[in-house]
């Protein structure tokens, strides 16, 4: 594995004004911000979910005097959840500290305290985690056969976004709301697309007639989200290499062509209804309640300091029947 250290440290003159580095914008990554965080001192633990239908029939009786009111009641079961660990680590070797030392000394002191050896590993730790919180939130809940109802272009269920004046973009969004409400009680007011979904809206000719006279000169997340009456909307931009290291680099959006209609409370709650929760376990924040830890530590027998990360996540369906999955949104010839 290539050491980014040394080589870097060997330069004789280097302009700090400016750099190449491609780190993904934090914003980027959808899913610590679309689904609501649950923080956990434990790490595996239960949380009750309610039958759905007890609080939407008409049990209700006229009483009369001095008889007994009607009675019902209602059933929920525990569920488990549990946060696996995911961890990485970068090694700071002594020759590349010997080095960065002489060469951050020339340095000015804002400059130097960006490209520290340790500075620059926490950065690099902070972001392959956040790959890994990606990938994992996509591969449990932008997938066909999780949540209550799915449609797919390729099955004739809607015609795809990108099919110019044949697309019905808006009303696909109305009718998923009106299945969902219809079966829950609970209204979807959130909307979590790929890139290539939010490009495929941009480019609808009835969006952009509805917005030509608008100040923006292109389409912003908060303008569709009006359109689609949606509170909420998440466009997940994240990309990563698919290719193996050292080969030519190829890279895809993570969460493929897909778009989910859901339902997110304004505050998570014991008797609240949410379609998706992420457990997280601060335990791996060294006490500090966090849900993301990253600590440096040195090993003597090889003279290395180690900067390493650790999430401890779990994110989990709760309620299925809260959303609408969209499957091959915006085909790509």
């Amino acid at each position: 594995m290539p050491d980014p250290g040394i080589t870097e440290y060997t330069l004789d003159i280097v302009n700090t004004m400016v750099g190449l580095a491609y780190i993904q914008d934090q914003t980027h990554f959808a899913a610590p911000r679309a689904f609501d965080i649950i923080p956990t001192t434990a790490r595996m633990g239960q949380y009750i979910a309610w039958e759905r239908g007890a609080f939407m029939r008409d049990k209700a009786e006229r009483r009369g005097d001095s008889q007994e009111s009607s009675g019902s009641g209602y059933d929920f079961s525990r569920l488990p959840y549990f946060c696996e660990v995911y961890a990485h680590h970068k090694d700071i070797g002594h020759i590349t500290r010997g080095m960065a030392e002489n060469f951050l000394q020339a340095m000015p002191m804002a400059a130097a305290a960006v490209l520290t050896p340790e500075a620059m590993s926490a950065v690099f730790i902070a972001r392959v985690l956040l790959l890994r919180w990606e990938k994992l939130t996509m591969e449990r809940y932008f997938v066909p056969g999780v949540w209550g109802t799915d449609m797919d272009s390729a099955a004739a269920d809607f015609v795809p976004w990108n099919a110019g004046t044949n697309a019905t973009i808006q009303a696909n969004i109305l009718a998923a709301k009106r299945t969902v409400l219809l079966a829950t009680g609970y209204e979807p007011n959130a909307l979590l697309m790929s890139y290539d979904a939010f490009q495929a809206c941009s480019l609808d000719p009835k969006i952009q007639q509805r917005f030509q006279y608008t100040t923006p000169d292109s389409l912003t997340e908060a303008m569709l989200a009006r359109y689609l009456q949606v509170e909420q909307l998440y466009v997940a931009k994240a990309v990563e290499a698919i290719s193996d290291e050292g080969q030519t680099i190829e890279t895809a959006f993570i969460p493929g062509d897909r778009a989910l209609l859901y339902y997110r409370p304004d505050a998570p709650g014991p008797m609240q209804a949410a379609s998706a929760y992420t457990f997280a376990w601060t335990g791996i924040s060294a006490g500090l309640n966090e849900t993301m830890g990253v600590a440096s530590f040195y090993i003597p027998q090889y003279k290395t300091t180690r900067v390493e990360g650790e999430v401890a996540i779990d994110p989990r369906v709760v309620g299925p029947d809260l959303a609408v999955f969209f499957d091959k949104v915006a085909p790509q010839d």
